[in-house]
């Protein structure tokens, strides 16, 4: 519980400008993954398997996966930037 505390108030003390990216690049991200998602389950549902088109929706999903840590990331050094301008 004390190490979900430290997140909840590591996560109220961030700008607020990186609070908006990340929460929107995280809805991006998510998005982009439920797009790979849906071509995966596409091409596993239809009379003729394409292995090209099952290894394009995979590297989508990860693509979706790879942004979203790059806008948590971002948010995060975006704060400390922005942190260190400010003193």
């Amino acid at each position: 519980m004390e190490i979900l505390q430290k997140l909840k108030t590591g996560i109220s003390n961030l700008n607020e400008t990186s609070l908006k990216l990340m929460k929107h690049g995280a809805q991006f991200a998510v998005g982009v993954c439920l797009t790979g998602l849906a071509a995966y389950i596409i091409n596993s549902r239809m009379y003729i398997f394409n292995y090209s088109g099952e290894q394009f929706a995979i590297h989508i999903m990860l693509a979706g996966v790879s942004l979203f840590m790059q806008f948590i990331i971002g948010g995060l050094v975006l704060d400390i930037f922005q942190k260190r301008r400010q003193n």
